[in-house]
């Protein structure tokens, strides 16, 4: 996997959580197997196009639901189907932004739709292609909280 192709998705994030009120943090990127631990909310987003791969977005129930409740305008108390469905297109977006910054470097994309995978332990396997975890944390500017996650990415060319 190319270091350039890491690079959307970093840039993307910030861009994303930053327009909804959350600081953004990125950590150390590092190389993992084929397999993918994910926290309690996962969602995974394939593309296609001159590479071919996903993306996972990982996070906590808890995190999970704060971040969706940057993105509604009522209050959210428990990670129900509208809480999915945010943390699903914040997703969309986030990988949307991604798939224009691959265009910049002349890279065409497609994106499958958005599936959200919940549960404890859940584990993605990529036959074959190595993971870059990309862990991250967020703050809220108003209540001080702090969340962490990660992006999963797995490319190879087309």
């Amino acid at each position: 996997m190319k270091a350039e192709w890491i690079n959307p998705f970093i840039k993307a994030a910030e861009d994303v959580f930053v327009s909804y009120g959350l600081a953004f943090k990125i950590g150390k990127p590092k190389l993992q197997g084929p397999e993918v631990l994910g926290n309690d909310v996962n969602v995974t987003i394939g593309i296609t196009g001159d590479i071919k791969g996903q993306v996972i977005l990982s996070l906590g129930t808890a995190e999970a639901l704060a971040v969706a409740r940057t993105i509604v305008p009522w209050e959210l108390t428990e990670f129900d189907e509208m809480a999915s469905s945010s943390i699903s297109e914040l997703t969309n977006i986030l990988v949307g932004r991604a798939s224009t910054y691959f265009e910049q470097i002349g890279l065409a994309t497609d994106l499958s739709v958005p599936s959200v995978f919940t549960g404890n332990s859940i584990k993605v396997y990529n036959t074959g292609v190595q993971n870059i975890a990309i862990p991250f944390m967020l703050s809220d500017n108003k209540a001080s909280d702090t969340y962490s996650g990660f992006l999963a990415v797995s490319f190879q060319p087309a």
